[in-house]
Formats: structure tokens, sequence, C-alpha cells
């Protein structure tokens, strides 16, 4: 049986990751987190904030991204610092890690912020521990 959990979401801690063949550092930023009690364990599921700025600005820009109109490539990547999240839930406190495992970027494209245009895929662990044990 599934059962959704009231979560609080005590610290969040920004990752960062290099895209060094586009000239883009992106931070990304668990702003969500929805948990649910399965059986004996737990589901956990993060949403994250992406912020992106160009290291040095592209020659040209073609357009503003939309969703569906404009072409993305994966690039290379190196997340230096995974994003972090301590979360409270029925009685217990989770450690929340989402990793980045692809990057994709719209070339000569930004958003209307003008922000290079990022999609990330990621993946999203957790360790559960009891409220008095301490992880500095």
């Amino acid at each position: 049986m599934v059962t959704p959990l009231e979560v609080k979401i005590v610290k969040s801690i920004p990752g960062e990751v290099e895209l060094p063949e586009v000239n883009i550092v992106m931070t990304y930023t668990i702003i969500g987190v929805k948990a649910a009690k399965v059986g004996g364990g737990y589901s956990v599921a993060a949403t994250i904030d992406i912020t992106a700025k160009f290291i040095k600005t592209p020659g040209r820009i073609l357009g503003v991204c939309a969703p569906g109109n404009v072409p993305y490539r994966s690039v290379p990547f190196a997340a230096s610092k995974l994003a972090h999240a301590v979360i409270e839930t029925d009685g217990r406190v989770f450690d929340i890690y989402v990793e980045p495992i692809a990057v994709m970027v719209a070339d000569g494209f930004i958003t209307p912020l003008g922000e290079p245009c990022i999609a990330v895929s990621t993946a999203t662990g957790w360790v559960a521990r009891q409220p008095s044990q301490d992880t500095r």
C-alpha cells in the first residue's frame, strides 16, 4: 500500500555542474520533495530548479527556447557538487541527493531572462535516519 507523507524541507544545498564544451556553469537546487511510505520502505521524488549562465557569451543568438520548438543535444559535463536536501517526514530525517545523469543544451537559444537553454535528467537517492543522528 502506498501512503503519501507530509514533508518538511529542513535545508537545501545547491549542486554545481560545469559544461566546459559550451562555456556554461549550471546550479541546481532541490525545491520540492514528495515522499510516500511503500510497504516497509519509502519512495522519494525531488523537484529541482535550474539556473545557468554563460562563462563566455556565445557569438550568435538564434532566439528564445520554448518547449518543443528547439533541438537539444547532449553535452559532456562535470558535477563538482551534488544537490542535497534534508527533509523530515514520518518521524524520520532523510538526506536526499540529486545527481545529473545527462545534460542537454539548445545551441544558440536563450531563455527570456538571457540564460542558456538547459535540460537535465537526474537520479534521486536518499538515506533515512533517526532524527537524533548528526550528519555534520
